[in-house]
Protein backbone atom coordinates (compact mmCIF):
# COMPACT_ATOMS: atom_id res chain seq x y z
CA UNK A 1 0.00 0.00 0.00
CA UNK A 2 1.53 3.13 -0.54
CA UNK A 3 1.72 6.96 1.75
CA UNK A 4 -1.64 8.47 0.42
CA UNK A 5 -0.68 12.58 0.02
CA UNK A 6 -3.31 15.23 0.62
CA UNK A 7 -3.35 19.14 -0.21
CA UNK A 8 -5.21 21.24 2.62
CA UNK A 9 -7.47 24.11 1.31
CA UNK A 10 -4.73 25.92 2.80
CA UNK A 11 -2.42 26.31 -0.45
CA UNK A 12 1.41 25.04 0.10
CA UNK A 13 0.37 22.71 2.53
CA UNK A 14 0.66 18.74 2.06
CA UNK A 15 0.08 16.26 4.60
CA UNK A 16 1.86 12.77 4.15
CA UNK A 17 -0.20 9.71 5.75
CA UNK A 18 2.11 7.11 5.82
CA UNK A 19 0.55 3.21 5.47
CA UNK A 20 1.17 0.10 6.36
CA UNK A 21 3.12 -1.18 3.75
CA UNK A 22 5.80 2.32 4.08
CA UNK A 23 6.38 0.49 7.74
CA UNK A 24 7.32 -2.84 6.48
CA UNK A 25 9.42 -1.34 3.43
CA UNK A 26 11.17 0.94 5.95
CA UNK A 27 10.20 3.81 3.88
CA UNK A 28 10.98 7.23 5.04
CA UNK A 29 8.55 9.23 5.71
CA UNK A 30 8.45 13.08 6.03
CA UNK A 31 7.40 15.12 8.87
CA UNK A 32 4.24 16.55 9.02
CA UNK A 33 4.77 20.70 8.15
CA UNK A 34 3.56 21.36 11.80
CA UNK A 35 2.03 24.98 11.13
CA UNK A 36 -0.04 23.51 8.34
CA UNK A 37 -1.81 20.62 10.28
CA UNK A 38 -2.43 23.55 13.21
CA UNK A 39 -3.88 26.29 10.93
CA UNK A 40 -6.06 23.10 9.17
CA UNK A 41 -6.93 21.92 12.45
CA UNK A 42 -8.05 25.06 13.55
CA UNK A 43 -9.59 26.62 10.62
CA UNK A 44 -11.43 22.80 11.24
CA UNK A 45 -12.51 23.67 14.62
CA UNK A 46 -13.48 27.22 13.70
CA UNK A 47 -16.54 26.10 11.03
CA UNK A 48 -17.98 23.91 13.85
CA UNK A 49 -17.43 26.38 16.92
CA UNK A 50 -20.78 28.05 16.02
CA UNK A 51 -23.10 25.81 17.97
CA UNK A 52 -26.67 26.99 15.88
CA UNK A 53 -25.19 25.17 13.15
CA UNK A 54 -25.43 21.94 15.32
CA UNK A 55 -29.13 22.65 16.47
CA UNK A 56 -32.37 21.90 14.44
CA UNK A 57 -33.43 24.15 12.41
CA UNK A 58 -36.57 26.75 12.70
CA UNK A 59 -39.64 26.63 11.64
CA UNK A 60 -42.88 27.99 11.28
CA UNK A 61 -46.22 25.81 11.76
CA UNK A 62 -48.03 25.66 9.39
CA UNK A 63 -46.56 27.28 7.38
CA UNK A 64 -49.71 27.59 4.60
CA UNK A 65 -53.02 27.88 6.33
CA UNK A 66 -57.07 28.64 4.58
CA UNK A 67 -58.89 30.48 7.15
CA UNK A 68 -62.50 31.30 6.64
CA UNK A 69 -63.48 35.06 7.24
CA UNK A 70 -64.24 35.18 11.03
CA UNK A 71 -62.49 32.21 11.98
CA UNK A 72 -58.58 32.41 13.28
CA UNK A 73 -55.60 30.01 12.79
CA UNK A 74 -52.67 30.09 15.29
CA UNK A 75 -49.25 30.22 13.62
CA UNK A 76 -45.96 28.73 16.15
CA UNK A 77 -42.25 29.07 15.73
CA UNK A 78 -40.38 26.18 16.89
CA UNK A 79 -36.74 26.01 17.75
CA UNK A 80 -36.39 30.08 17.79
CA UNK A 81 -37.05 33.08 20.09
CA UNK A 82 -39.76 35.49 17.74
CA UNK A 83 -38.70 39.09 17.96
CA UNK A 84 -41.85 40.35 16.45
CA UNK A 85 -44.50 38.59 13.89
CA UNK A 86 -45.87 41.38 10.70
CA UNK A 87 -47.78 40.92 8.03
CA UNK A 88 -47.63 41.71 4.49
CA UNK A 89 -50.93 41.25 1.99
CA UNK A 90 -50.58 41.18 -1.72
CA UNK A 91 -53.30 43.72 -3.66
CA UNK A 92 -54.59 44.93 -0.40
CA UNK A 93 -53.20 46.31 2.95
CA UNK A 94 -53.30 43.45 5.50
CA UNK A 95 -54.49 45.27 8.11
CA UNK A 96 -57.82 45.15 6.23
CA UNK A 97 -57.50 41.57 5.71
CA UNK A 98 -56.44 39.81 9.12
CA UNK A 99 -55.51 41.04 12.92
CA UNK A 100 -52.34 39.68 14.54
CA UNK A 101 -53.04 38.70 17.82
CA UNK A 102 -49.93 38.30 19.88
CA UNK A 103 -51.51 37.54 23.48
CA UNK A 104 -51.43 33.97 22.97
CA UNK A 105 -50.19 31.71 25.94
CA UNK A 106 -47.91 30.01 23.63
CA UNK A 107 -44.34 31.55 23.18
CA UNK A 108 -43.54 32.65 20.04
CA UNK A 109 -47.12 32.38 18.32
CA UNK A 110 -49.46 34.49 16.88
CA UNK A 111 -53.16 34.15 16.14
CA UNK A 112 -54.11 35.51 12.96
CA UNK A 113 -57.60 36.09 12.41
CA UNK A 114 -59.13 36.70 9.25
CA UNK A 115 -61.76 39.76 9.13
CA UNK A 116 -62.20 40.41 4.94
CA UNK A 117 -61.74 38.19 2.11
CA UNK A 118 -58.22 39.14 0.45
CA UNK A 119 -58.00 38.82 -2.97
CA UNK A 120 -54.36 37.58 -3.19
CA UNK A 121 -51.92 35.66 -0.26
CA UNK A 122 -51.56 37.33 2.82
CA UNK A 123 -47.53 36.80 4.58
CA UNK A 124 -46.96 35.91 8.21
CA UNK A 125 -43.48 36.95 8.62
CA UNK A 126 -41.71 35.65 12.01
CA UNK A 127 -38.39 37.90 12.55
CA UNK A 128 -36.18 35.96 14.57
CA UNK A 129 -33.25 38.94 15.00
CA UNK A 130 -30.07 39.55 13.69
CA UNK A 131 -28.14 37.53 11.55
CA UNK A 132 -31.26 35.21 11.06
CA UNK A 133 -33.33 34.49 8.04
CA UNK A 134 -37.38 35.54 8.98
CA UNK A 135 -39.49 33.01 8.65
CA UNK A 136 -43.18 33.37 6.64
CA UNK A 137 -46.13 31.59 6.25
CA UNK A 138 -48.74 31.91 3.66
CA UNK A 139 -52.44 32.56 4.35
CA UNK A 140 -55.26 32.68 2.12
CA UNK A 141 -58.80 34.36 3.22
CA UNK A 142 -62.10 32.47 2.12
Amino acid sequence: MRAMRMRSAVSGCRIRIAGAADAAHHVSVRPVNVACALLVAGTTAACVADRSLLGPSAVIVPDVARISVGSGQIFVVYNAGVREFTAQAVGRAWSECVRLDTAQPADNSVRVVAIARCPGLVYVTADLGAGRSPLVAAVVIE
